[in-house]
């Protein structure tokens, strides 16, 4: 298997419906969501909320272990990036593009890499529009499979992930749900009256693969030893010359390949923990030629730590880039780390299983929060002990 197709199949899994699928969900959102403008409400009675980072957490810990290292990302970040006077103009998306690169150059030591016996630790935070059918269906950004839709149920299901991962050995998927907010108050009370069914995993009552070891399941949580374990990838003969990294990319989808699907692929270079630093500098070199990439100062990530966001709305049916769209990519320049992605809606016209779900929508967020290397699937980075 190429590393490519290594590198797509880590993503999380996603349930795209079929037609008939698409059909169904636009009629039960057309008749169940309000015309008022969207609303959150939380879970009154919210299972296990994972606690607030109290600090911004240590997404790639080597940016901070050598000092010259963070002083250099300083200077470049405080002198090539906003300027150097009064009247220097703000540098545009492919320029920052580059300068972002030379600092992921500059990283020391070659990325996440465990041993034969050690796994590769991933937390992520995520917020996501789903639907499902209690006991039989949940399914992504509105898309259900049920011909009963006062069965089902929509809202934004927020919750934590954690991942150990390893191409040697067992591995561990836990996952925490955080709270879940509704589009509109009719939707909440019908959830409420119907004894506020949770989807999918963390129903309590959604069964596991037969290669899977329980470790916790209930009301909230699923966490789950995956006797063959997660693959994190090897990404060690891609290319490192931004347009032989790009040749790669669409040799891999053996046919036409339109911007947002580059773009896609790039970035899950970037994304991953085990990715060394040339080939994350060719990744940054690369999306810095890719036409229609927008780029904003001031946003935000899911759990509010600042950076820059590369911006894309799809135009495409591609899972990659889907029509009407925008996918924003955050990441922070002064140190090259990924902070996180967000997909939003913006023309619900565009996506027929989306109509009546009002633009602006945030369809799925996530920020990435902590990577380590470990010894077992029972530790977390800075934690004592082996396995």
């Amino acid at each position: 298997m190429d590393e490519l197709t290594l590198m797509r199949d880590f993503r999380a899994e996603r349930v795209r419906p079929d037609p008939t699928a698409r059909t169904l969900a636009r009629r039960a959102l057309e008749a169940r969501i309000e015309a008022a403008p969207p609303a959150a409400f939380p879970v009154d009675e919210a299972p296990r909320r994972a606690p607030a980072p109290r600090r911004a957490p240590r997404h790639r810990r080597r940016l901070f272990a050598f000092a010259a290292a963070t002083a250099l990302a300083a200077l470049l970040a405080g002198i090539l990036v906003f300027g150097s006077g009064p009247t220097a103009q703000p540098a545009g998306a492919a320029e920052v593009l580059r300068r972002t690169a030379a600092i992921a150059a500059a990283e020391p030591g070659p990325g996440l890499f465990p041993g034969p016996h050690q796994l590769l630790y991933e937390k992520t935070a995520q917020a996501e529009l789903q639907e499902w059918v209690p006991g039989r269906y949940t399914a992504s950004y509105g898309g259900f499979l049920s011909t009963d839709p006062a069965r089902a149920w929509g809202g934004r299901v927020s919750y934590t992930q954690e991942a150990w991962m390893s191409n040697k050995r067992r591995g561990r998927d836990r996952l925490v749900l955080g709270g879940i907010s509704f589009l509109s108050a009719a939707e909440r009370r019908r959830w409420k009256a119907a004894g506020s069914p949770l989807p999918g995993l963390f129903s309590g009552a959604s069964g596991h693969a037969p290669e899977e070891r329980v470790l916790e399941v209930g009301r909230g949580v699923h966490d789950v030893e995956v006797l063959d374990g997660p693959g994190y990838g090897q990404f060690g003969k891609l290319p490192t010359a931004p347009a032989a990294l790009r040749r790669a990319i669409e040799a891999r989808r053996r046919g036409k390949v339109d911007e947002g699907q580059v773009i896609g692929e790039l970035w899950e270079i970037l994304d991953k923990a085990n990715t060394s630093p040339a080939l994350r500098a060719a990744a940054f070199n690369a999306l810095a030629e890719e036409p229609g990439i927008g780029l904003d100062r001031d946003a935000k990530d899911l759990v509010g730590r600042s950076g820059y966001a590369l911006s894309y709305v799809g135009r495409g049916s591609s899972g990659d880039a889907p029509a009407g769209v925008r996918t924003e990519y955050i990441f922070d320049p002064a140190t090259a780390a990924i902070l996180g992605k967000r997909e939003t809606l913006v023309d619900p016209g565009r996506r027929p299983w989306t109509k009546g779900i009002p633009a602006g929508t945030v369809l799925r967020d996530v920020a990435y929060l902590d990577q380590g290397i470990v010894d077992s699937i029972h530790r977390r980075p800075g934690e004592a002990g082996t396995s």
